[in-house]
């Protein structure tokens, strides 16, 4: 069968259930450690198949892990690094903010993933695709701010540091 100019399948009562092949996943910025880089990825492999609840929820979970991954925990002093796994998310975020782990800015931005993940985890309405999309985007920021962007400034400084070595 085939469909004219603005004819949708829908009018025909077809239904869309999966599309073949599946649309991809984006990956998880550079330097996310791989627990982390497995919610994300699965929350745009969610998103990439329509799924903005479940996107929703995976972002929010790369968040959670983000804040107990070995990077941020390392900056935690070492009595208090079992108190902090156990809190909440919420009670995380704002240690680091206390311990300036995390800039303002950045807080700000985990806060709104913390929130917007909780909406589409426990509101009993469906979460929408532009939400969705926007919580991928901070997301995406908030990994790169904690994890690449360290990574690469420390790579370039170990780099600097082998060149004056070999002078």
């Amino acid at each position: 069968m085939s469909f004219d100019d603005g004819e949708s399948p829908a009018q025909f009562g077809y239904k869309f259930v999966l599309c073949v092949p599946p649309a991809a996943a984006q990956k998880a910025p550079l330097h996310t450690p791989s627990l982390v880089a497995n919610f994300f990825e699965q929350g745009t492999a969610a998103l990439a198949q329509g799924l903005s609840d479940a996107a929703g929820a995976m972002f929010r979970k790369s968040l959670e892990a983000a804040t107990r991954s070995d990077e941020l925990m390392a900056k935690i002093s070492e009595g208090e690094r079992d108190g902090y796994k156990a809190k909440w998310l919420k009670a995380r975020l704002t240690r680091l903010k206390e311990l300036h782990v995390i800039p303002p800015s950045l807080a700000e931005l985990a806060d709104v993933i913390k929130d917007e993940g909780d909406t589409a985890i426990h509101e009993n309405e469906l979460y929408d695709k532009d939400s969705a999309e926007a919580l991928q985007d901070f997301a995406e920021t908030f990994l790169e701010q904690v994890f690449t962007l360290p990574a690469q400034i420390e790579q370039v400084k170990k780099k600097r540091a082998n060149t004056r070595e070999t002078k």
